[in-house]
């Protein structure tokens, strides 16, 4: 793996970021990037009980393409992640940097692998859906959302929380 990643960072120009403390990351309040407080006040408008059905029903027979691991990870090249308030660099980027972490710090290898595909879902992206319907942090749908959640202050846009599923 470690070789895959020496590899992937001189032809795609991936380096380091800058070290942060632990504290400065995920701040979805004070974040720089007005985009995250957008995206998590459509996602929380849009992710209905009504929404989930519907895409359950649209991705559920698994027909909408056949793609190699490498040609997602590819296409994740050119997706940056708006949900993300510490990274605004492709998801590639992230994926790599997830999964050296992980390498590092000594773990398996199964979770090596893991850390590289664990966000191959924003691949939807390409399939035409918005970023509040592909990235961020996810909640269940049909019942009382918790107020310790990411994104709680525009939780009463969401109008299935009362929806018994």
């Amino acid at each position: 793996m470690k070789k895959l990643y020496i590899v992937l960072t001189l032809i795609l120009g991936i380096h380091a970021l800058p070290a942060k403390q632990q504290a400065d990351y995920r701040d979805y309040e004070q974040t720089d990037r007005a985009c995250v407080q957008e995206l998590y006040r459509l996602n929380h408008l849009n992710q209905t009980v009504d929404f989930v059905l519907q895409k359950k029903q649209e991705y559920g027979s698994l027909t909408k393409a056949q793609l190699g691991i490498w040609k997602v990870l590819e296409l994740l090249n050119k997706f940056v992640d708006n949900s993300d308030p510490d990274l605004d660099l492709p998801q590639l980027v992230h994926a790599l940097q997830t999964a050296e972490s992980i390498r590092k710090d000594g773990y398996p290898r199964w979770l090596i692998l893991t850390g590289l595909i664990h966000d191959c879902g924003k691949i939807l992206s390409y399939f035409n859906e918005p970023q509040w319907a592909v990235v961020g942090d996810t909640f269940p749908v049909g019942c009382k959302f918790s107020d310790k959640r990411i994104g709680r202050t525009v939780m009463h846009y969401n109008s299935s929380s009362d929806s018994a599923i």
